[in-house]
């Protein structure tokens, strides 16, 4: 089943990105502008990032539903992000308790069941006991 956000200038880029999050729980978005990216550079911001909406950072849009579907790869997405709104942004996939962003990655497909499950290994410490009636001598 398609999700579909709604967005306009007055969208937030948190809601955006919690919207996504909770229809796709393997997958967070996250937006990154470079000195490249088409912002308002002029343009004082009344929020913090990512506080911000995405009409105070963009050119003007009008407010469209923006349709994400299962059988669209990372790639594909970030590119729709892109060319709809001029926002870069990017998807990262979760692995183990990490959220991972890699080229291999951009043929995944979205899926609400895709998430990487890595078997959590033990972590052993060493410890060196250290007698209670150890002394250090310096000098000596």
């Amino acid at each position: 089943m398609p999700m579909t956000l709604h967005v306009g200038p007055e969208s937030i880029l948190s809601d955006v990105q919690q919207q996504f999050q909770s229809c796709f729980p393997g997958f967070k978005l996250e937006f990154f502008f470079s000195s490249a990216d088409n912002i308002k550079p002029s343009i004082k911001l009344h929020h913090s990032f990512p506080f911000v909406s995405i009409g105070e950072l963009c050119s003007p849009i009008a407010p469209s539903k923006f349709v994400i579907k299962e059988s669209m790869t990372i790639r594909e997405l970030e590119q729709k992000f892109r060319r709809k709104f001029g926002l870069p942004a990017r998807v990262y996939m979760r692995d183990g308790q990490y959220w991972q962003k890699k080229a291999s990655m951009d043929k995944i497909r979205l899926s609400t069941q895709t998430e990487v499950q890595v078997p959590s290994l033990p972590i052993i410490a060493m410890h060196r006991f250290v007698a209670p009636d150890f002394s250090l001598q310096m000098g000596s």
